[in-house]
This record gives structure tokens, sequence and C-alpha cells, in this order.
């Protein structure tokens, strides 16, 4: 939101591992490809996601949202391109830091109770910045009481908005990726 999270006394809301946990089941060989939609229905499919707290997590969500978007599979290799190809790799931890992600998630299966839990932190995070924003707007002395109780409702109300499973998938990804699943069983 439009707080410094510098400016905070104590660390925000997050759980590192829980983002890592999502992020490794997405670039799953076996698993991955269905826990992708999954995980857009809970986070949403902004590449600038906020939802995630480390810099490194997003760069990576995007990447793999960029290939998913693209009908192309996110994996280890593919996502490694996607991030050479804007910069990103470096920033993203690099491959050992991928390939690790990858590791540490034996299974896809829980990737919806870890995203919500992904969800809620960064929920919390744009309470604290929405909170501390109205805490120090409100001792503005030349700004009118309507108007700071105006900022304070829209901003606690943008945050319901955003937190509410809202994304959707275009129907072309769906049958894309449907298709992709039925060619293989039947190969």
């Amino acid at each position: 939101m439009g707080m410094d999270p510098g400016k905070l006394d104590k660390v925000p809301p997050q759980n590192i591992d829980a983002e890592r946990a999502v992020l490794g089941a997405m670039l799953l060989s076996d698993g991955g490809k269905e826990a992708i939609p999954r995980v857009i229905e809970i986070l949403g499919d902004n590449p600038n996601n906020s939802c995630f707290y480390r810099a490194a997590h997003q760069k990576i969500y995007a990447a793999i949202l960029n290939l998913f978007d693209r009908g192309e599979p996110a994996d280890l290799l593919t996502v490694t391109r996607e991030l050479e190809k804007t910069d990103d790799l470096e920033a993203a931890g690099g491959v050992p830091y991928l390939d690790e992600m990858i590791d540490s998630v034996p299974t896809a299966a829980n990737v919806d109770y870890y995203a919500k839990m992904v969800k809620d932190e960064a929920v919390r995070r744009n309470l604290i910045y929405a909170s501390a924003q109205i805490y120090n707007e409100s001792f503005n002395d030349s700004e009118d009481v309507e108007i700071l109780l105006d900022k304070a409702e829209t901003s606690i109300l943008n945050i319901r908005e955003e937190s509410v499973d809202k994304a959707y998938i275009p129907l072309k990804n769906i049958i894309k990726s449907s298709f992709r699943s039925i060619q293989e069983l039947y190969n």
C-alpha cells in the first residue's frame, strides 16, 4: 500500500516458508501445472503481486504467471529462462535457490493451504500499512475530518476488496491445460 514498511518499528507479518512452499509446488514437474491455477485463484493473477513479502518471491511468481499466461510449462528450466530474460535471475536467488525451493516441497497437495497462509499475511501487512498511514494523516490539523474519515474508510475497503478471492482464469488457459493433460494421458 502507500506506506514505507521501513518506517515500522516491527517486522511486518510474513511467512517465508509458506511462500517458498507455494512457489515450489507451482514449479513441481508432477502436479505443478494443476497447482498454478489453484494458487492464482487465491493470490490473484497480477505479476506485480505484493502477497509475497520477499522481493525474490515476487519475481518468481511473476515469471510463473507469464509462462502460464502464454500456455507454457513452468519448471526449473523455463522459469530460469524467463527470469534471465527480465534480468531477474540473480535477484530471485539464482538456480540453486529455485532448485532448493522445488526440493523442499514433495507434493503440490497442500498448495491451497500454503497460498491461504501467504494471502493472510499479506492482508495483515496491508492493514498495518493502512493503519500507519491513517495514524500519520490524523495528526495533520489542516486536513478536514470528513476527508480523513473518507480516506481511512477507502483504504480499509480497498484491502477488503483485494482480499476477496476474485481472480479469474481465462477459459483458453483452462482449455489448453486440460487438453495437454488429456493428450498426456492418451499418449
